[in-house]
């Protein structure tokens, strides 16, 4: 049974050897994606009639005089074949060997195969393709969408995350995986990028059917950078990898998650009419809720608006009430979307410099009073509790 020869490639820069430690390994079916390592295609299902099976490993810390092995077994768990090949260099690189298929005898044995990574005689990882007439489904066996109760997420906020599954294969086995990556609202569904072997699924084995679930459901913690992720999922043959879009049984669903100190009613709010004329926030560590009281003169909107870790509380403010409030007239320069339950006093001096004047009613219990950001800030033992800005 013809087998083709292992081949190794030096990354740009060798460096000193070291414990050889993998990086990253793909089946393909093209190992030759460029001459330095780039990573190639993920390929996981072959046709009776495709040339050949490899299994790509990226390394780092070898030695010269290092040998690679590849260990192939058949679908009923027989060897199938061995090859080796000894690393000519000291670093990091590439090395990959495979399987000829067509015309050989991997085309008359159907099944998933299993191929094992050795270096230098220890067991490194295993990895697994197919080799079948039958392709998988395809993409349009299912289709998936995803949904959020807020697409802005803010500290303390109640986050829900959704999927919802239409089927038109009833009864398909599948894997149900989602990711997410920073992508600053620039959605990329390159497949290699974002779905990979090494990835868990969400759910597995489930029969394909018209349902719903859940992804993630709670609350986020105080601190919460600011950033834009985009959430992705999609349903994979049961077993099968989600690195190979070959696999997919459903489009790829996507969905942008803002990450801010701003839920979307608030932003909506200042998008609308500008900071607050003055608000008061209230940060109550102990029940994890920021309460928040907003201020306008005029504007379209006008009135009071109340929140809740970024929620709307009450009715929203009417033309009749929207001269409600007393004294200020004029927008705050310190909006409330600078502000966080992870705000500290550092921060705050950071913003508006140091207090005017300091107040100390009772033992733990401290007020900087900013005059000129019209700034109220009560903090006790030294966590702050209530910021009110006029």
């Amino acid at each position: 049974m013809p087998l083709l020869a292992a081949l190794a490639l030096a990354l740009m820069a060798a460096r000193p050897a070291s414990a050889v430690d993998l990086q990253d390994q793909v089946t393909t079916g093209d190992p030759l994606a460029n001459t330095v390592c780039t990573v190639p295609a993920t390929k996981t299902f072959f046709r009776p009639t495709d040339a050949t099976a490899f299994l790509w490993i990226l390394f780092g810390g070898a030695t010269e005089g290092d040998v690679a092995e590849w260990r192939w077994f058949a679908p009923d768990g027989s060897p199938y074949v061995t090859s080796n090949f000894e690393i000519p260099f000291d670093g990091d690189g590439c090395t990959w060997s495979g399987i000829n298929i067509a015309g050989q005898a991997a085309a008359d044995l159907p099944g998933e195969w299993r191929v094992d990574f050795y270096f230098n005689d220890a067991f490194v990882t295993t990895a697994r393709f197919t080799i079948d007439t039958v392709p998988p489904p395809g993409p349009g066996a299912a289709h998936i969408d995803l949904a959020a109760n807020d697409q802005s997420l803010v500290p303390w906020g109640y986050v829900h995350l959704s999927y919802r599954i239409q089927s038109f294969r009833a009864g398909l086995p599948v894997d149900l995986y989602v990711a997410t990556v920073p992508t600053d609202g620039q959605q990329c569904v390159s497949p290699e990028l974002v779905f990979t072997t090494t990835l868990t699924p969400h759910a597995a084995n489930l029969a394909l059917a018209n349902t719903q679930g859940v992804i993630a459901s709670g609350y986020l913690p105080a601190s919460v950078g600011a950033r834009t992720e985009t959430l992705y999922a999609v349903l994979v043959q049961a077993g099968r990898s989600p690195a190979d879009a070959d696999n997919f049984v459903s489009n790829v669903a996507a969905l942008d998650l803002v990450f801010s100190n701003l839920s979307s009613a608030q932003a909506a709010v200042i998008s609308a009419q500008g900071n607050p004329d003055g608000y008061v926030i209230g940060f109550d560590h102990e029940r994890r809720q920021r309460i928040e009281t907003w201020r306008y003169q005029g504007g379209e909107l006008g009135g009071h608006f109340q929140f809740l870790n970024g929620g709307v509380v009450g009715d929203p403010p009417t033309a009749e009430r929207s001269s409600a409030g007393a004294g200020g007239g004029r927008p705050v320069g310190l909006g409330p979307g600078a502000l966080s339950p992870a705000t500290t006093p550092t921060d705050l001096r950071n913003l508006l410099g140091d207090p005017d004047r300091v107040v100390r009613p009772k033992a733990g219990r401290v007020v900087w009073i900013f005059e000129s950001a019209g700034a109220t800030v009560t903090l006790d033992d030294g966590i702050i509790r209530q910021i009110q800005v006029r």
